[in-house]
């Protein structure tokens, strides 16, 4: 009589992605923490070890994008342009407004 609905999301989510995801963050997060701080010792070694995060980010994003089935490139360049429009413009034009007040 009832039936469970499940989304997509569920069906499709990898726990190991996920958790690959969250070191990579972590490990961006750190490298700039370290690097913020000149006086921790051997600080700008550590902050290229732990530059791996991007890397690593890179490569899941990568793998991501790979498994979605891209059939219309020029929508899907479009698309991303849309999302990110509006915070560079605002992030622009904030710099601008700051470099002007000085």
């Amino acid at each position: 009589m009832f039936q469970k609905i499940t989304s997509n999301y569920k069906l499709n989510h990898k726990n190991d992605i996920s958790l690959l995801r969250v070191v990579s963050m972590f490990l961006i997060i750190l490298c700039h923490i370290i690097k913020y701080y000149d006086f921790i010792p051997g600080s700008k070694i550590l902050g290229q070890v732990f530059n791996v995060g991007v890397e690593i980010f890179f490569l899941i994003s990568g793998y991501l994008y790979a498994g979605k089935m891209i059939s219309f490139y020029l929508d899907w360049y479009k698309e991303r342009i849309r999302k990110i429009y509006f915070p560079v413009l605002i992030i622009f034009s904030s710099r601008v407004s700051f470099i002007s007040t000085l």
